[in-house]
């Protein structure tokens, strides 16, 4: 009876060190979908970061070449943690990674998105996400919004942040007409100085021992406070923050930042 106790304990831990391990190359595999930098287009500087709760995450964010001149940002959060979360992640990245070159439009890339992911996403799951569309050397940026918290936008003229928040449905939870009629673009004119800061849910959520959420009036604070400094000020210090808020409480879900900041540059014609 002790030999077949031990025989069957020594297989439990060899079945959750093989578990263990492909969890490690499904984090890996993850970790090389997600950009190590952002490409460069003049007038604007990129930065990007994503934090998983888990071995894997269900967060994601991409900078997307479409061009000489146009460059697209997606920020996604897919609903749920863990590995599912993380397998419908791989796929929405793949998906508009394949869609988005022939459109100018984020709204119709994010349409294109739905209509091929829908049949594939199970009734309890959705995507939210955020897609921006940046020109070279212009003023105007273009975006979309399925579903997803809202962008921030400081002004550094004034000091002053506002919400960007078009309306949009998330991705999986309508076939197409719902969807499609809902979800447009709306157009940013940015100034030198500006900065956009996209987020997922694990940053205003994120808990501290007492319960409370590090919240969007935390966020707007440390975003104004570190705009001046930079795209990179700011990922690095939001991050910092809410792990300073978070304290030694564990990360209760996955966290992505991405901030484009508005540099100078020749202003050319629209998208």
């Amino acid at each position: 009876s002790l030999a077949l106790g031990t025989s069957q304990l020594s297989r439990q831990a060899s079945a959750q060190r093989r578990l263990e391990g492909e969890l490690q190359t499904a984090r890996e595999v993850q970790r090389i979908l997600l950009p190590d930098d952002a490409p460069p287009l003049h007038g604007f500087v990129m930065a990007g970061r994503n934090r998983a709760a888990r071995i894997v995450s269900g967060d994601y964010h991409d900078f997307i070449p479409l061009d000489n001149n146009h460059v697209g940002v997606a920020v996604a959060d897919v609903s749920g943690k863990g590995l599912p979360a993380s397998l419908m992640m791989a796929m929405g990245r793949s998906v508009l990674r394949a869609n988005a070159q022939p459109w100018l439009s984020p709204s119709k890339a994010l349409a294109a998105v739905n209509q091929i992911l829908f049949p594939d996403i199970r009734e309890d799951m959705f995507i939210s996400m955020v897609y921006l569309i940046l020109k070279e050397d212009f003023s105007e940026v273009t975006m979309s919004r399925a579903g997803h918290d809202p962008p921030l936008i400081y002004r550094a003229a004034s000091r002053e942040i506002e919400e960007l928040a078009p309306p949009g449905l998330a991705v999986g939870v309508d076939e197409g007409p719902a969807f499609e009629r809902v979800t447009g673009d709306l157009k940013v004119q940015m100034a030198t100085g500006d900065t956009i800061l996209l987020y997922t849910d694990g940053l205003n959520e994120a808990l501290n021992a007492e319960g409370d959420e590090f919240g969007l009036e935390r966020i707007c604070e440390t975003f104004s406070r570190y705009a001046h400094k930079g795209a990179d000020a700011v990922l690095d210090r939001l991050f910092e923050a809410a792990e300073e808020f978070v304290g030694e409480f564990e990360q209760s879900d996955d966290m992505t930042i991405v901030v484009l900041e508005k540099t100078a540059g020749r202003d050319k014609s629209s998208i």
